[in-house]
């Protein structure tokens, strides 16, 4: 199985599908697994993947990383380091912006896009957030990546991901439609 390390990065690439692991590809991350599966949900299912992530000193082993779980974490960032935070978002919104419907679920498509949104933060510039929240910005600007990729493989109308970051941007955030929207109880 190939490997790509990158700084604390290490991608491997499963290219081979077995029963029991159906996994596309699996990125390790500190103390987290990023695990990539084929979903089949969505407009586009063919194209649709699943994200979920494991962390061995956890009982979430396998589980969805959900909106409410980033949200909070991101808030949790803001407090600490509004102005820092507020420009790792305007990242993750320009990456929202420019994500597209991924073309096929292959591990060489998908390695090759992993590469092409990491390589496009500095980290380093980001590492006072590390102190706030649970997940680092490493491995929460990666989660944000992919669930941006099947957030669109599931509905051209999805604006879950959109909506909350734009809405911590603003001056005065207005923490109970950010409550409301990641949970999906916002009606409108």
């Amino acid at each position: 199985m190939p490997c790509v390390e990158k700084g604390v990065f290490k991608m491997e690439i499963i290219t081979t599908f077995q029963e029991e692991d159906k996994r596309i590809v699996k990125i390790e991350i500190g103390e987290y697994a990023i695990n990539v599966f084929p979903g089949n949900k969505g407009e586009h299912k063919e194209v649709d993947i699943i994200v979920k992530y494991e962390k061995p000193t956890s009982k979430n082993q396998g589980a969805k990383l959900t909106h409410t779980q980033w949200t909070m974490d991101l808030l949790m960032k803001l407090s600490g380091n509004k102005g820092m935070t507020k420009k790792f978002i305007r990242l993750l919104l320009k990456h929202w912006k420019s994500c597209t419907i991924i073309p096929n679920r292959q591990p060489e498509t998908l390695k090759n896009i992993i590469e092409d949104f990491l390589s496009k933060i500095q980290f380093e510039k980001f590492d006072k957030l590390n102190q706030y929240g649970e997940y680092s910005v490493e491995c929460l600007y990666t989660f944000m990546c992919l669930i941006a990729l099947e957030e669109k493989a599931n509905s051209s109308n999805a604006r879950y991901y959109e909506e909350i970051l734009s809405a911590m941007l603003k001056d005065n955030i207005d923490l109970a439609y950010i409550s409301r929207r990641a949970s999906g109880t916002y009606g409108g």
